[in-house]
């Protein structure tokens, strides 16, 4: 049997997970806008190639980084 107290930690605790996640796929979703907007850079005329490929990195990096944390914050 569970108390009213219980029961509502339990519900503080999945609002709580489902922020992380949010942040987690709104991070991932920029981490991607940041790889089109790095190729687009990377593959215009206007000669930006290396800028453009220090953005897709960069982008590409922070998602991975921000995959792995929330696997980290999932194991908790």
């Amino acid at each position: 049997m569970t108390s009213s107290v219980e029961g509502q930690e339990r519900r503080d605790l999945d609002a709580a997970e489902t922020r992380i996640y949010g942040v987690v796929w709104l991070g991932l979703l920029a981490a991607a806008a940041g790889v089109v907007v790095g190729v687009v850079t990377a593959l215009s005329e206007t000669g930006f190639f290396v800028v453009g490929a220090a953005l897709t990195t960069t982008s590409v990096t922070l998602g991975a980084l921000v995959y792995l944390v929330s696997k980290v914050l999932d194991r908790l």
